[in-house]
């Protein structure tokens, strides 16, 4: 992703979560067509297997990760907008938003450390 100095962390945590799910389904999709080739990984959920060998740690259970597609697959228009907005309905979405900018926060923390005192 660009960095674009407009943009807050909110909107870029928006932005990757959306891009996340359209990435685990993307996966789930593979793995249903080809997925007697993915023995290799040794894992039951080789969508996750995938994303360990892409070296990225999502904080999402499969479960979680399959309701973050069916908001994704739900909402009006293939927007970030749209698929926030969906997630924002319920409260499971609510929850996983708040779960994934935990996460991104924690981790713009770890990247850039404010300077001790």
């Amino acid at each position: 992703m660009k960095y674009d100095t407009t943009r807050n962390r909110e909107e870029y945590s928006d932005l990757a979560l959306w891009e996340f799910t359209q990435l685990t389904l993307a996966l789930s999709r593979y793995v249903e067509e080809y997925g007697e080739k993915l023995v290799f990984l040794g894992r039951d959920d080789s969508v996750t297997g995938l994303l360990r060998i892409a070296g990225w740690f999502p904080p999402f259970t499969k479960r979680e990760a399959n309701w973050l597609g069916l908001a994704f697959t739900r909402a009006p228009e293939p927007t970030v907008g749209s698929f926030i907005e969906t997630l924002e309905r319920a409260e499971i979405g609510r929850q996983l938003h708040a779960k994934w900018r935990e996460q991104v926060e924690a981790a713009a923390e770890q990247a850039n450390p404010a300077p001790s005192s």
